[in-house]
């Protein structure tokens, strides 16, 4: 792993690729163009920080899915093209990416918080890039009025995007573009976040302070949750309980409370849903 903090310049130049990017589309959209775009997650749609925390945890896979796992709560920052995606003025997208597993977990929740509406997501281990983009390259070509554009940080894969899209014949209307890696934070101050995420010991959820540098120089306060997956089932599961409950009760509150009235209960909904439980059971020679 070898990075630094991204340059004013390198960040203003990546900003005005992807202004430029936005008004090529623009004039497309204008010009009756269905303007579809694929795009990455790392370093593009989101920050890159998994990526260099992997690097930083030296590619060990068991280390990196503890971190990722930890974090599941901890909504990703933006990447540098995360505002085209949610307001874009392109008629679709689909995301092609190499996370997977419940690691693909933290992209659903940050479209899902953002609302950005994704027409596919491929997450790699089924297929590879390649194959996802001559997926969506193929859905496209009968239409001729399709113009696909594929935004990665990983130079084989926009070469993999150009080459397929040539032999499918669509080459004039598929663009593959190189998104720059943009960072905010440098090496030390990355493994300090890998350091600080994988050690916190404590067992329940705690809100951990990062800080590298001169006071106010670099401050991450990330959520973690030691055993992420456990609690986030366990939510799920006592949010659909508890609508499932209210709703049923709802649906007969007026039998139910009678039933309450006939048995001396009270009518609190955990008490109602709990009478409708013994409604339900057959009675003897039933």
């Amino acid at each position: 792993m070898s990075f630094q903090k991204s340059t004013p310049e390198e960040i203003a130049a990546c900003a005005a690729l992807v202004s430029q990017t936005e008004q090529e589309i623009e004039r497309l959209v204008a010009a009756s163009k269905k303007v579809h775009i694929i795009w990455d997650v790392d370093h593009v749609l989101v920050s890159g920080r998994s990526d260099d925390v992997f690097a930083a945890l030296g590619y060990s896979v068991p280390k990196y899915f503890e971190y990722e796992e930890r974090l599941t709560f901890e909504r990703l920052e933006d990447g540098p093209w995360a505002n085209l995606a949610r307001r874009g003025p392109h008629q679709s997208q689909d995301i092609v990416t190499a996370r997977s597993s419940y690691l693909s977990l933290r992209v659903t929740y940050w479209l899902l918080e953002w609302r950005v509406p994704m027409r596919w997501q491929l997450f790699v281990g089924h297929q590879s890039k390649a194959d996802s983009y001559r997926i969506i390259l193929e859905s496209f070509k009968k239409d001729p009025d399709a113009v696909v554009y594929m935004i990665d940080d990983g130079p084989k894969n926009v070469d993999a995007f150009n080459r397929i899209a040539a032999d499918l014949g669509l080459n004039d209307r598929a663009i593959g573009i190189l998104a720059p890696q943009i960072r905010r934070y440098d090496e030390v101050e990355i493994k300090a976040e890998a350091e600080v995420v994988t050690g916190y010991a404590g067992d329940q959820p705690c809100v951990v302070t990062v800080r590298q540098g001169q006071p106010g120089e670099y401050s991450r306060c990330p959520l973690v949750i030691p055993d992420a997956l456990n609690a986030m089932r366990d939510a799920i599961r006592s949010k659909f309980f508890q609508s499932h409950e209210e709703g049923t009760v709802e649906r007969h509150r007026a039998t139910l409370e009678a039933f309450a009235d006939d048995m001396n209960q009270p009518k609190d909904t955990s008490t109602l849903y709990f009478l409708y439980e013994l409604l339900k059971e057959p009675g003897p020679g039933r």
